[in-house]
């Protein structure tokens, strides 16, 4: 069985994320999701994020639901390597432009722990209508919607 690896805050689901997760689910039949701890994620940020749990179930619910009878399994993840440093099943891990160095990282320390270097697979920006990219931070600050159109285009 092959197994992918992604990673993410996922703050709010969108186009974006489909993308992402689409790949992941594409190079495996079974993906591992690692889904950042509230700490770890309003440590790397200015804003607040919502608590674990909640975008824990939301997740699920938008994997049930997108990826549905698809294998997948969802951990903390409290640094930037989390299980993929040292989870021997698995093969690949997909990443984002913005966090592809962590897919390198992620394969020198695997190698450090004498296991095999995981196939990286980058995935280009998702772009929103205005050309630039979709992400939470926009979503929450009311410039676009999930899905990359503006939100004034919501009415």
């Amino acid at each position: 069985m092959r197994v992918s690896a992604v990673g993410g805050t996922f703050e709010v689901l969108h186009r974006g994320h489909r993308t992402l997760l689409a790949q992941a689910f594409k190079e495996g039949d079974e993906v591992l999701i690692g889904l950042t701890t509230s700490a770890f994620a309003n440590s790397t940020r200015a804003r607040r994020v919502r608590p674990y749990a909640q975008r824990e179930r939301e997740l699920r619910a938008f994997l049930d639901s997108e990826f549905k009878g698809r294998k997948y399994e969802i951990v903390p993840l409290s640094d930037e390597l989390g299980p993929a440093a040292s989870r021997p099943d698995l093969e690949s891990i997909i990443v984002s432009v913005d966090s592809y160095a962590n897919g390198l990282k992620v394969n020198e320390a695997r190698v450090a722990n004498g296991l095999p270097r995981l196939r990286v697979v980058r995935i280009l920006h998702v772009l929103a209508d205005d050309g630039l990219p979709i992400s939470s931070t926009r979503i929450l600050e009311g410039e676009i919607d999930p899905d990359g159109h503006p939100a004034g285009d919501l009415e």
